[in-house]
């Protein structure tokens, strides 16, 4: 399924464009739960999307801000990297890939 455009960042993992944004709330997350998830997809061809888990990372705002290191760029960038080296295949439909990003 495709994602909307609305709120999305760029990026390029070698040579490939993705997708990236923090959604504004998943349904198993609550407020006083620390940790990030960010989703991605392939620009072109779209196909299954990427959800990063960063259970010790935080928002630049919110409850726990003043606690770890917030998600840059340069975290999503590692975690599609990661989650293809684990098998994600971007270019292909299918359901969520759920990749853990290791602190």
């Amino acid at each position: 399924m495709a994602a909307s455009n609305r709120g999305f960042r760029q990026i390029v993992v070698d040579g490939v464009g993705y997708r990236w944004k923090f959604p504004r709330r998943l349904t198993d997350q609550e407020e006083d739960q620390p940790g990030v998830w960010a989703v991605a997809q392939r620009v072109e061809p779209q196909g299954s999307q990427l959800l990063l888990v960063f259970p010790k990372r935080h928002h630049m705002s919110g409850p726990h801000a003043q606690k770890g290191r917030p998600v840059l760029p340069s975290d999503i960038l590692a975690g599609i990297r990661g989650a293809l080296n684990a098998g994600w295949q971007s270019d292909r439909p299918g359901v969520q890939f759920v990749q853990r990003v290791p602190e």
